[in-house]
């Protein structure tokens, strides 16, 4: 597999419009933008990037918190079952993200890696938990529940099996 993830039938989302709008007000407004747990959920990644660097001022810092995939240890049907649940329709690996990053001059500064801070029980069963979970007859108004709390239960497997990164990173625009 290679280094990015899109799901076929990305959902249409209006935030996306807005965002166009917005960011042409914004050119190189902020000295700092600060991303936790957001930019996997991001629908158009490569837009976002372009935004990202438009609106830090030339020296600004982007800090961004989030989960990151070793996409090829990650079988076609955990990905997705994580992107379905969590709403991730674009998943990039950490080096591609950074590549991309810096192909609009931001450059990675430095970066740690906060997982072995989470709270992951690597003893637990995650596949029997997951394939239990998914035979359960649930209703209709339940699915979406359903596909988050599997989403979780993959994402905490990836953790548990070193597949997955929970990383820092701080990456600085070009002067």
């Amino acid at each position: 597999m290679g280094a990015e993830h899109k799901l076929t039938n990305p959902p249409n989302d209006w935030r996306e419009s807005w965002a166009q709008v917005t960011i042409s007000r914004l050119n190189q407004s902020f000295d700092k933008i600060i991303m936790i747990e957001s930019f996997i959920h991001s629908d158009n990644t490569d837009h976002l990037i372009e935004a990202l660097s438009e609106c830090l001022k030339p020296g600004g810092s982007f800090i961004l918190v989030d989960d990151h995939f070793q996409l090829y240890q990650v079988s076609q049907s955990e990905i997705q079952l994580f992107s379905e649940g969590w709403h991730a329709p674009n998943l990039l690996t950490y080096e591609r993200l950074v590549e991309k990053l810096k192909e609009h001059d931001l450059a990675l500064r430095t970066d740690v890696t906060l997982t072995q801070y989470m709270n992951i029980d690597r003893e637990k069963n995650y596949t029997a938990l997951i394939a239990e979970y998914s035979k359960e007859n649930k209703s209709a108004e339940d699915l979406a529940e359903v596909k988050n709390q599997l989403g979780s239960y993959v994402l905490e497997k990836l953790y548990a099996e070193n597949r997955a990164q929970y990383i820092l990173s701080v990456f600085t625009k070009a002067e």
